[in-house]
């Protein structure tokens, strides 16, 4: 095993994902600190895999890098030294804005789309608790093709596999939707929407909590509070 074998001083673990758990769990099993970057992220809804992932993780790691203030409370509530904590800001935001101009640069997905800028609704949504319930996801892509019809715009919809294995499986269309294939990430196509609707996945938020785009979350709760309670809008 890695961990007994090169006998790291710390391991660093970042996200909500089942791996994240494992990493921060082996590592404390074995006796070697623990960082958690993104640490004090909730939903508060238990019923989420990545909350229980996110919680545990947290409470066994020995240095908790909070990526925001409302996250830094989240964890001193939750009765975690305040020694422990550490408020860095967002990696995802900082990576977006580290890496916008080779972007630009080097991709144009709109063109490739023949899309205009600020000329279409981009959508993203995989997360269980919408796309595993008929009801839901069936009440999202109708939503979808309303918003298409009612401002005569594009719906860009790149799928997520489990988002289509899930609309097979309940004989959904994706009628007035375009549904195209996972993009190779960009933050060039991050660019330039009319608006975004989301459900709370990390990286698509953070993202549009850096860059201050319009976002819309359709799902109970969020980890990203900070995102639906500013309802960002596009620069001009």
């Amino acid at each position: 095993m890695v961990l007994m074998d090169e006998r790291p001083e710390v391991v660093l673990v970042q996200g909500d994902t089942n791996t994240v758990l494992a990493g921060a769990l082996a590592a404390s099993k074995l006796h070697i600190k623990v960082g958690q970057v993104e640490a004090g992220l909730r939903s508060y809804d238990r019923s989420m895999p990545e909350e229980i992932n996110r919680v545990v993780a947290d409470h066994i790691s020995d240095y908790l890098f909070a990526p925001t203030e409302n996250s830094r409370e989240n964890l001193r509530k939750e009765g975690i030294a305040e020694e422990k904590i550490h408020v860095t800001g967002n990696t995802i935001v900082d990576s977006v804005y580290q890496n916008l101009e080779i972007a630009r640069r080097k991709v144009n997905v709109l063109e490739d789309l023949g899309l205009a800028p600020k000329e279409y609704f981009l959508v993203t949504a995989h997360r269980q608790e919408n796309v595993d319930s008929r009801e839901r996801l069936g009440e999202i892509i109708k939503g979808l093709e309303l918003v298409s019809r009612e401002f005569s715009l594009p719906v860009v919809f790149p799928v997520h596999p489990r988002t289509r294995k899930m609309a097979a499986e309940f004989g959904f269309e994706f009628d007035g939707i375009r549904a195209i294939e996972p993009l190779e990430e960009s933050v060039r196509r991050w660019d330039c929407w009319a608006e975004n609707y989301s459900d709370p996945g990390k990286l698509v938020q953070a993202k549009r909590n850096g860059k201050r785009i319009a976002c819309r979350l359709p799902a109970r709760l969020t980890d990203k509070p900070l995102v639906s309670r500013l309802r960002l809008t596009s620069p001009a």
